[in-house]
């Protein structure tokens, strides 16, 4: 293998160099097919990176050459080709090869026989957010302090050597550390540039998993730590230095040991890299908080201006629900996912156990190992059924899944974390239900990942009788009623089972938006409305009406592009302190003044029944790991 990579390597740098490379003769061995790419982030110009794709000989007489139009995971397409500058390609000699430009993300290559490489320009994402609809965490950025490496929008593909190996050299000032759950492999020594001591090589088995695989480079060193046997790493980018990697260790390990101890002997990964981006949140800056999930690791973007104990629970909940994605869908997948087409994708059915049973663990783990309360942990979970109440569609999750990318489909996708996570729990109530508290959800993964596993995806339209055959016919008949149809889920009758039930409370919230509850939308023209319904305490005392469109807040303008200033502000209120608010109402203008008060509302919580048996609290029990 030692021979195989040298050579592998050699043939890069020579390419690196601009030296031609001649097509093979037919006396030649053949050196291992491998596709080699570059990535110079020390001779940025105009804040554009230089990228090198270069593939093996070529013998088609015309091939394609595309980025993503949309990853795994972030359920949109993005069209990450349109951030795609100088596309050349170049033959042996290096002369321009024709080429056509089929969509925003494929380029079509003539001549192809003759291709030595491809060479682009990358713009980033972070500095035009407002102008496209691309998640952060699967953005990119490109600052002399710190770049962002999703390689979905700087590394593309030929379309037919996508299972090739794929060597990525990525050079970098020397004042940058990288981040990522790759594990680097030592270049040969080389006088050519390309070796410099600034630069880090990676290698994957396929282009799926180059994408999978994210890398930021900071200028701290990150930090790491070891649960059984994963390695986990924390980067984090603070632009204004109020946040370090050491910060967040204490939180996050903490959070790492409670969910090993929870998967138990369900195999996880080796290493763990946790990529963590703090927003300005200023125009040129990120505006999309939260994270997107890879197998092995996640980029997580929230705001710098959040108080630590905020960004602690944030970590806790985002990070936790991202490394749960280790059983699904790394573990567990059907084939749609296995197999995904980053252009013309077919989605998969059950975003209800990726996203939903995922988002279920995430904060079933915490009460279960005794992170929160069982109340805090109730809290949640009301949330959650008060939220997908506010979803609409005629449609089952199932549908809902599979055509996630369209209309009316894709405004109902948020949901996923809602009802998808309510019904994780219902299925883990039944499964603890039908086997006197022995078994529950995760005995239930972890069946389907001895069935399945990593390797061998299952097919969609058969998923649900298989659950049904390796678990209850109760469990089979659940997703059948409101999975697979539309069937509302009585809650009540689930939380019977272990002695649960609802009564109105009144409970603290924030001013205009929280987990628990929203108070704001936003309309068509951009503007932010008041909800129609009940509002807080607060909200009611300063005079505020559904229906009011917020001008201004404290005398400053705000729109729906400016909201996550707007509850950053007013997340930062004290007790006592001067609220002023100019609204919209009727199409006259009218300004609200009044003092800041913690605000209220009557919730519906969920507690424990007096009148519950021995046996439902002994199911309780089971459950909460009690």
């Amino acid at each position: 293998m030692k021979l195989l990579y040298t050579a592998a390597i050699a043939a890069f740098l020579l390419v690196g160099c601009g030296t031609p490379k001649a097509p093979l003769s037919a006396t030649q061995k053949e050196t291992p097919k491998v596709v080699l790419t570059s990535v110079d982030l020390i001779n940025v110009t105009d804040d554009k990176v230089s990228v090198v794709v270069n593939p093996p000989t070529i013998t088609e007489k015309e091939i394609k050459f595309s980025l993503p139009a949309i990853v795994p995971g972030t359920y949109s397409r993005d069209d990450y080709g349109k951030y795609i500058e100088a596309f050349k390609a170049l033959d042996y000699s290096g002369n321009e090869l024709q080429f056509t430009k089929v969509d925003d993300n494929t380029w079509s290559i003539l001549n192809a026989d003759k291709l030595d490489k491809v060479t682009y320009l990358v713009n980033d994402t972070f500095d035009i957010e407002s102008e496209h609809d691309i998640f952060s965490p699967t953005g990119t950025n490109i600052a002399s302090n710190n770049y962002v490496l999703n390689m979905n929008g700087f590394i593309g593909y030929f379309n037919t050597l996508k299972n090739l190996p794929y060597e990525v050299l990525i050079k970098h000032p020397e004042t940058l550390y990288a981040g990522t759950s790759l594990n680097e492999l030592e270049i040969p020594k080389t006088k050519d540039s390309l070796t410099a001591a600034n630069a880090n090589y990676y290698k994957v088995d396929r282009y799926a998993d180059l994408i999978d695989s994210p890398v930021m480079y900071t200028e701290n060193e990150p930090v790491s730590f070891t649960v059984g046997e994963t390695e986990v790493l924390i980067n984090v980018f603070s632009p204004n230095g109020t946040y370090s990697a050491e910060d967040f260790k204490p939180v996050i390990s903490t959070m790492v040991e409670a969910q090993k101890a929870y998967l138990g002997d369900l195999k996880t990964t080796n290493k763990y890299a946790i990529l963590v981006y703090l927003s300005t949140v200023g125009a040129e800056d990120a505006q999309g908080f939260g994270a997107l999930e890879h197998n092995t690791s996640t980029v997580v973007v929230m705001p710098e201006q959040y108080p630590k104990q905020l960004l602690d629970k944030a970590m806790v909940d985002i990070v936790a629900h991202e490394f749960f994605h280790v059983v699904t869908p790394l573990s567990i997948h059907s084939e749609e996912i296995h197999f995904f087409d980053f252009n013309t994708p077919k989605m998969s059915q059950h975003l209800w156990m990726y996203e939903g049973v995922t988002e279920y663990f995430a904060q079933h783990f915490q009460v279960y190992e005794g992170l929160v309360t069982p109340e805090e942990f109730y809290d949640v979970i009301v949330s959650k059924i008060d939220n997908a109440k506010r979803y609409t569609g005629d449609f089952s999750f199932t549908e809902m899944s599979k055509n996630v990318l369209e209309e009316p489909y894709k405004d109902a996708y948020a949901n996923v974390y809602e009802k998808g996570a309510l019904i994780g729990m219902c299925i883990d109530l039944i499964l603890r239900e039908q086997s006197n508290g022995e078994k529950g959800l995760i005995d239930l993964m972890k069946t389907l990942t001895k069935r399945f596993g990593s390797t061998s995806p299952f097919s969609d339209d058969t998923f649900i009788e298989t659950v049904a055959a390796l678990s209850y016919p109760e469990v089979g008949n659940f997703l059948r009623d409101h999975v697979q149809n539309n069937g509302a889920i009585n809650y009540t009758e689930y939380f019977y089972l272990v002695g649960l039930e609802f009564a109105e409370t009144k409970t603290n919230t924030a001013l205009l938006a929280s987990q628990d509850v929203q108070y704001i939308r936003g309309n068509e023209e951009g503007e932010i409305v008041f909800v129609n319904g009940e509002l807080n305490s607060t909200l009611q005392d300063l005079g505020v009406l559904g229906g009011d469109v917020l001008v201004s807040f404290n005398k400053k303008e705000y729109n729906l592009s400016t909201a996550r200033g707007l509850i950053i502000a007013t997340n930062g209120l004290a007790e006592g302190d001067t609220v002023t608010l100019t609204v919209k109402r009727d199409g006259e203008t009218v300004n609200l003044s009044g003092k800041y008060t913690i605000p209220t509302y009557l919730a519906n919580k969920l507690g424990e029944s007096p009148y519950a048996t021995e046996e439902q609290k002994a199911l309780r029990a089971a459950w909460l790991n009690k």
